[in-house]
């Protein structure tokens, strides 16, 4: 009777033993603390006409309104590459605002555009024509840099 005690004994400390390294904070991962961003995107719109616009128009296109429904994609790093994975998307609402939590670091920002490497023939049509190297410079620049410290 003696003997299965202490083995019973012993097991109980065992089990002890391990939930008290378990519970230990040294022995757990860190979560990485996360931040909430938020914010508002607006747009603005070029005028593209033929003839010059009047002060009414030119204001009305200089004037920022909310990029409302607009899908944005996080990937890590301050330069787009398609092959880093997209670890957050986000929407903007009705009024351009948004609303997300991330850890600290560099995050590049980029548009449904920038998602996989296009080929700019991609964009040409009849009457527009596209520069490779401004298509590429374009692509790999972020629409945001996002920066959390």
């Amino acid at each position: 009777m003696k003997k299965r005690s202490i083995i019973f004994l012993c097991l109980i400390a065992i089990v002890n033993t391990h939930c008290a390294w378990a519970g230990n904070s040294n022995y757990k991962k860190k979560a990485k603390k996360k931040y909430t961003v938020s914010g508002k995107v607006q747009q603005t719109f070029p005028y593209c006409g033929g003839a010059a616009p009047t002060l009414e128009i030119t204001q009305q296109t200089k004037t920022p309104l909310p990029f409302a429904g607009k899908t944005f994609y996080i990937r890590k790093g301050s330069v787009n590459n398609a092959q880093a994975k997209v670890i957050k998307t986000f929407v903007t609402d009705s009024t351009g605002h948004f609303s997300f939590r991330l850890s600290a670091g560099t995050y590049s920002v980029i548009v449904e555009e920038q998602l996989n490497k296009e080929k700019p023939e991609k964009y040409v049509t009849a009457t527009q024509q596209v520069n490779n190297k401004c298509f590429a410079e374009w692509w790999k620049k972020p629409y945001y840099l996002l920066e959390i410290k």
